[in-house]
């Protein structure tokens, strides 16, 4: 049986209200682009060209960021178009969110089965001042099918984050630790490299499957 990927503690654990709170402020931040037009798009037959160019805006000018892969191997992001992908911003010490959406990409992928399995998927660090190759191998090695983590400079990373509009900050524990805030969404990618839906956080393994499902069937 595959081992469940476990919550990696701070030196100050938050209280479980203040995890609540940064769930939704960071889902918030991910939001703020593209609510506006699926809420319109789930009240109006007439409007998915508007979704659909809410999500188009995101991952421009992204291409020539150069990243570190976990295997070491340094890419150039517009060269990993050519599958399809889910793409995580996250980082290996995180408490909570991480874990759970990871957790749930996976079970969801399993609901899927055979046809998942073009599926990359892509864990980004926003913590690249600990998140070297190796941890983020290590991190990703209990993944089912095809997983990959990625970490860089401070400015590439901060790059490709404003590409998709992700938002993350450093919060100072005590003892000199920290832990990241960061946007907590699951964004699913074509070949082409067009963002094409998103899973939302706390959306669980049964709903990210029928949206994986629908992504897939529909992309190349």
């Amino acid at each position: 049986m595959k081992p469940r990927l476990e919550p990696q503690r701070p030196a100050e654990k938050p209280s479980l209200g203040w995890w609540r709170r940064l769930s939704w402020i960071s889902l918030g931040v991910g939001l703020i682009v593209i609510a506006g037009a699926f809420i319109h798009r789930m009240t109006s037959s007439n409007s998915l060209p508007a979704a659909s160019n809410a999500l188009a805006s995101l991952g421009q000018g992204v291409d020539e960021v150069s990243l570190t892969e976990s295997t070491g191997k340094v890419i150039r992001w517009g060269d990993l178009k050519g599958q399809p992908r889910a793409l995580f911003f996250g980082f290996t010490r995180c408490p909570e969110i991480c874990p759970t959406t990871l957790n749930e990409l996976d079970a969801a992928i399993g609901l899927v089965g055979s046809k998942a399995s073009k599926l990359q998927v892509q864990f980004v660090s926003v913590d690249p001042e600990r998140d070297t190759p190796d941890s983020l191998k290590a991190y990703m090695s209990w993944f089912k099918g095809n997983a990959r983590g990625y970490t860089g400079t401070p400015d590439q990373i901060a790059k490709l984050a404003k590409g998709y509009r992700v938002g993350y900050r450093k919060v100072a524990l005590s003892d000199n630790d920290y832990t990241m805030d960061h946007t907590a969404l699951v964004y699913l990618i074509d070949a082409n490299g067009k963002v094409k839906d998103f899973i939302a956080y706390g959306a669980g393994p049964e709903r990210a499957a029928e949206q994986i499902k629908s992504f897939l069937s529909q992309t190349p």
